[in-house]
């Protein structure tokens, strides 16, 4: 349990502010924004009358704290009142010495509201409005659920739990997804991108584009930094490569740049947004021949999804209608259809041939990007020196090619 005061004097509008930021924090189950009462407050009595808990100043330590929580929950209950609407009392006893039982003061708060409020009809089974006591050794905590609220957090692990990884991010639905899981299951998530356009010109379009995803994605996944590099350098040896092959290809050396950052920031593993047979270049077959291009384990935390699920979890993190803004990425730009089936051998032949210098192009690339700082969904700097992000014993090198023994040819 988790617990954030908030000064009493913050209104509703700050409140909400708080409540809606804390549902972005992975590993947040639920959240209820609550009052707490220090045990042994003493406020003013509440009207006595049949069935009330017993005014303040007399009487046990129990009644003494019955009549605090009344004097809390009653105008909490005034104020929430719905007409024709139906409410419950839940109420929880963590502390054993507490004299009261639980069912007990339900039945007491329960019928205080009634009577000293407008709230008429109890519905224990399906309220409208739940409010809930939980008293513990030192402190209470009253407040109210509605029925139609989602107080649901985000669940999963807390960010920095699990470890580092790099996730690429592509303009599309798919990749922001993929880096909100990790971060949910408690990996802090740094971000790659390839652009079309000048990593440096952040007035285009395209690069607007991608800042507006990451700083929401980074609501999620609390402090990232996110690798804007340049298309141009790969497209420019790709010139030779068989049409057929390029979606693969592509996808190859972004693993490789991504693998490379990886090690310059202690991560020891990627992340990738694809999911198993939804596009060309996500067959089983090309997966398995893309991932083959480095030794990095590759996360795929939408490998099953289907898109109407993807769509469904990007529209619920807030990034659904920035990727459905049209723009020209990468992709569009690569020519003709993509394979099905890629052969291992095949492609690392191609590669060997087409890229004289692969740790050559990778630098040259990183060379020419830029690197965000972003901090829960703000942008905290820019810089275009990537190399100082990349000073790690980490980074000596890329994966070489493998030799086409390592592993069985896939078809």
């Amino acid at each position: 349990r988790l617990q954030i005061l908030i000064p009493p004097e913050a209104g509703e509008t700050e409140l909400g502010e708080v409540t809606d930021m804390l549902r972005r924090v992975p590993g947040l189950v639920h959240i209820y924004p609550a009052i707490r009462i220090a045990r042994g407050d003493r406020r003013s009595g509440s009207s006595s009358g049949s069935g009330s808990v017993s005014g303040s100043g007399s009487g046990s330590a129990e009644e003494r704290t019955l009549s605090v929580i009344q004097d809390t929950l009653l105008p909490l209950a005034s104020r929430t009142y719905r007409d024709g609407a139906r409410f419950a009392v839940r109420a929880k006893r963590a502390d054993p010495r507490f004299g009261v039982s639980s069912e007990e003061m339900e039945r007491l708060l329960g019928r205080a509201l009634i009577e000293h409020t407008s709230w008429e009809t109890v519905s224990l089974e399906y309220p409208d409005v739940t409010y809930r006591v939980e008293v513990y050794l030192d402190v209470v905590y009253v407040s109210r659920e509605l029925s139609h609220e989602d107080n649901r957090g985000v669940g999963g692990l807390p960010v920095g739990s699990s470890g580092p990884v790099v996730s690429l991010l592509s303009g599309g639905i798919d990749s922001p997804v993929a880096a909100y899981l990790m971060a949910k299951r408690g990996c802090t998530v740094d971000m790659l991108h390839m652009t079309s356009s000048d990593p440096r010109n952040h007035d285009d379009p395209q690069i607007q584009k991608m800042l507006r995803i990451a700083e929401q994605v980074s609501r999620y996944t609390i402090s990232s930094k996110l690798f804007i590099v340049p298309y141009a350098p790969f497209d420019m040896e790709l010139l030779h490569a068989p049409n057929s092959y390029h979606v693969v290809l592509f996808r190859r050396f972004l693993l490789r740049l991504a693998s490379y950052l990886a090690r310059a920031r202690g991560a020891d593993a990627l992340c990738a947004g694809e999911s198993l047979g939804q596009v060309a270049s996500q067959t089983y077959s090309n997966l398995v021949a893309i991932s083959h291009a480095v030794d990095d384990t590759i996360f795929r935390p939408l490998i099953t999804y289907d898109k109407p699920e993807i769509v469904d979890l990007a529209r619920r993190i807030g990034t659904f209608e920035i990727s459905t803004i049209p723009d020209k990425d990468c992709c569009a730009l690569i020519q003709g259809n993509a394979r099905t089936e890629t052969r291992i051998p095949t492609v690392e032949r191609l590669e060997e041939r087409v890229f004289g210098d692969m740790q050559g192009l990778i630098e040259r690339t990183l060379a020419e990007g830029v690197v965000v700082s972003l901090d829960t969904g703000e942008i905290v700097d820019v810089t275009d020196d990537v190399s100082r992000e990349l000073e790690s014993p980490h980074a000596w090198s890329i994966p070489t090619f493998r030799s086409h023994q390592t592993r069985s040819p896939t078809s």
